[in-house]
């Protein structure tokens, strides 16, 4: 997975789970160090996705014994949905492609994005988009399109972020030129998209 390639850690310290296939056991999570949280796009953070109790579950478990949780794009809004904020769509805010995303204040000395530039690029591809917090949730990080671009609950070494920080430049390449020859888009608008995709090396380094 694009996740795995993109930690910098062995093979054997990361686990892969489907949760849309089959829960976790309860109390496994006091084995790992923390949870990164993907997402599929064929469901909106609100709907009644396979399994959804399983995954409800495994973030409700980590709230409470406060096992930190990365999650990405939809991962970020089912996360902030669950957690109490609110998840709209809004076509406005659609972004596909690279976008420039600003530091908040609230960003200065935080132990994830303290150490990035207060503007850095990023890969996006999203239909969704939080548009409230959840209660004791901080605004890390904004964009032009979208209001909430990266979020953290300090509380609970939670953070959230509506880009894809596990994504190459080849991997939105790739996914670029799918939908070109899928003819489910406009030609030029992709063929635009390709010529401006760049690196992301400060986003890819929060999950690296």
């Amino acid at each position: 997975t694009c996740f795995r390639a993109a930690a910098d850690v062995p093979d054997s310290r990361l686990v892969s789970h489907d949760l849309l296939e089959q829960s976790l056991p309860e109390n496994t999570l006091m084995k790992f160090d923390g949870v990164l949280l993907g997402g599929v796009s064929d469901f909106g953070a609100n709907d009644l996705f396979p399994n959804r109790h399983g995954l409800v579950r495994l973030v409700q478990e980590a709230q409470k014994e406060r096992v930190p949780i990365f999650a990405a794009c939809w991962g970020a809004q089912f996360l902030a949905s669950l957690l109490g904020g609110t998840v709209e769509k809004d076509e406005r805010c659609q972004k596909i492609g690279t976008a420039t995303v600003g530091l908040t204040e609230d960003a200065v000395g935080d132990p994830v994005f303290g150490k990035i530039p207060k503007e850095f690029s990023v890969h996006a591809g999203h239909n969704e988009h939080i548009t409230r917090l959840p209660d004791g949730g901080k605004l890390l990080g904004a964009s032009v399109h979208c209001p909430v671009q990266a979020f953290s609950i300090p509380a609970t070494g939670t953070y959230g972020v509506q880009f894809h920080p596990e994504l190459t430049v080849v991997d939105v390449e790739m996914r670029l030129r799918h939908r070109l020859e899928n003819g489910t888009d406009d030609k030029k608008m992709i063929e635009g998209l390709l010529g401006r995709v760049k690196p992301t090396p400060e986003a890819n380094t929060l999950i690296g």
